[in-house]
């Protein structure tokens, strides 16, 4: 069974070997590019004493604008990559089969339906797993110069940690849960897409930032500059009455209406109300705690599916 599922599914195999491959030969040399840039230039010094870094500011944007185009596109392309998985790898993988009638043909040869696809999902599922495993520590050593600009992870924490693994394996779930119950390729395909969008960009807008209570720090609109949050996780910057009460849109639309005219009469009219700046973080000690509990969510999500695959496969299909 397991000779016959390598044969059937070797090209998809194939497939994740040479996308690893092909990601290998992009990001080594750039990666190897950024660390020298970052030692050549001088940015790793001024990182290391962080009471140098308004000296090395010429520095740091040097070093980011060089480099953000890339970072750019490599997180696009690595955000991307899962739900990849679940359309292409996942959905097909019963749904193609039982669309073309081919399951009959495995459950006539002393094969159970339910070993046929625990043999199919167990296999599959490794390649996965194993794939993106070696895909984020790729991408981790890649990113480790930008990491250090930033001051920690948390600007690429869907691409890093141990989140997009679960990433992947929930999106390959869905797919082949999707693809068990609707039993046509394409329009599984289709839909498995949807549903990871949605399901993903839901829990990173409105989800993620409530995994710990948000610190707030606050500052008056008269103060210089604002103060600096390295490698935190800033979400939300809002206005803040003296009674620690958010302003909504249309009270500061009003305001405005109100204020006199200039930024610095704007500033100080603020001022005399109370009104302070507000900034709602997440600190950068918490990367690894928050990519715990996303991990840890999305493998189950995805191991639930895993098991409707099997209880559909096993009580629906024939």
């Amino acid at each position: 069974m397991i000779w016959v599922t390598w044969q059937q599914h070797r090209f998809e195999a194939l497939i994740a070997a040479a996308m690893l491959t092909i990601l290998a030969l992009l990001m080594l040399p750039t990666g190897l590019d950024m660390a020298a840039n970052l030692q050549q230039s001088g940015l790793a010094a001024c990182i290391d004493h962080s009471n140098a870094l308004g000296a090395c500011a010429a520095i740091r944007e040097g070093f980011q604008e060089r480099y953000v185009d890339l970072e750019k596109y490599f997180g696009i392309t690595l955000t991307a990559l899962p739900a990849l998985v679940g359309v292409f790898f996942g959905a097909p993988l019963i749904a193609r089969e039982v669309e073309q009638g081919t399951h009959r043909l495995a459950w006539t040869q002393s094969v159970t339906r339910l070993r046929w696809a625990t043999v199919k999902l167990a296999a599959a599922t490794t390649v996965v797993v194993l794939s993106w495993t070696a895909i984020v520590l790729l991408t981790m050593w890649w990113h480790g110069p930008l990491d250090q600009l930033h001051g920690g992870p948390f600007d690429a924490f869907d691409i890093e940690g141990i989140a997009p693994v679960s990433y992947a394996l929930f999106a390959f779930g869905l797919g082949v849960a999707v693809g068990s119950i609707i039993r046509r390729t394409v329009p599984a395909m289709a839909l498995t897409l949807g549903l990871f969008a949605g399901l993903r960009l839901g829990i990173e807008h409105w989800l993620r930032p409530e995994y710990a209570p948000a610190r707030v720090i606050t500052w008056d609109t008269l103060a210089d500059k604002r103060p600096a949050f390295q490698g935190a996780w800033v979400f939300s910057t809002q206005l803040m009455d003296r009674f620690n009460h958010v302003l909504s849109d249309a009270q500061i639309q009003a305001l405005f209406r109100q204020a006199p005219g200039g930024p610095t009469a704007v500033n100080q009219y603020l001022h005399d109300l109370g009104i302070r700046h507000a900034v709602f973080y997440q600190p950068a000690d918490r990367f690894w705690a928050f990519q715990g509990i996303e991990a840890a969510l999305f493998t189950v999500l995805a191991v639930l599916l895993l098991g409707l695959a099997l209880y559909w496969v096993k009580r629906r299909i024939v």
